[in-house]
């Protein structure tokens, strides 16, 4: 399955790709590792994944997406 990949903050300067085929299901730190072979401009950046607007886990399995955001670190308060 092809998804976007949507990079957010300082992450959208190290990206080239936009898209990835992807095969679900997909545990969350595989989908990461995935991410990070595919798009190794990133190298070593933190980031969070969303998927199709929600917050994942590393232990959850994602079954169906069309869209995964990486999300930088970043503070609130």
């Amino acid at each position: 399955m092809t998804i976007t990949v949507v990079p957010y903050g300082p992450l959208t300067e190290r990206m080239t790709t936009q898209s990835l085929d992807i095969s679900l299901p997909i545990r969350g730190d595989a989908l990461e590792g995935v991410i990070r072979s595919a798009i190794p401009e990133l190298g070593d950046a933190g980031f969070s994944l969303a998927v199709d607007e929600a917050m994942i886990e590393p232990e959850q399995t994602i079954v169906a997406a069309s869209t995964v955001a990486l999300l930088p670190a970043f503070a609130g308060g």
